[in-house]
């Protein structure tokens, strides 16, 4: 992998073609998106492949809790920019199979989806029975 480049989110800055954003503030630190908010950094890639490996890089950080540790403040938690490159940069030396990774992470995230609609389908059934006894 080539050297990566993080820096903070500027509305109306230019924004790479490959590129995602990063959360900075709040208890959902780190959690990576495609779409910008005030509170961001931006994760900028030279290719397609370069940005699916870091994207699913930085989801597994996000999602095993490895932001939390480095958050700062008392009443809206952050976290330092030279905090998220160290991060980044040390898991990319222990990654072995980021494809492997990516795909595991996928399917389980449309395993979660596909369970929240059966959820919400149970509760609208409970409510429908509800309704019918209730007149």
């Amino acid at each position: 992998m080539s050297p990566f480049s993080v820096r903070c989110f500027k509305e109306g800055s230019p924004v790479p073609v490959y590129a995602f954003f990063i959360l900075s503030k709040g208890r959902n630190t780190g959690c990576p998106s495609f779409t910008p908010c005030p509170n961001c950094f931006v994760f900028a890639c030279e290719n397609k492949a370069e940005l699916q490996f870091y994207y699913w890089l930085v989801y597994s950080l996000w999602a095993a809790g490895k932001f939390h540790p480095y958050l700062c403040g008392s009443v809206i938690e952050f976290i330092h920019l030279r905090d998220v490159k160290n991060l980044i940069a040390s898991a990319v030396e222990k990654v072995r199979d980021m494809e492997k990774v990516a795909r595991s992470m996928q399917q389980i995230i449309e395993l979660e989806a596909h369970l929240n609609r059966q959820f919400q389908l149970v509760k609208e059934a409970k409510r429908a029975v509800l309704h019918s006894l209730m007149g």
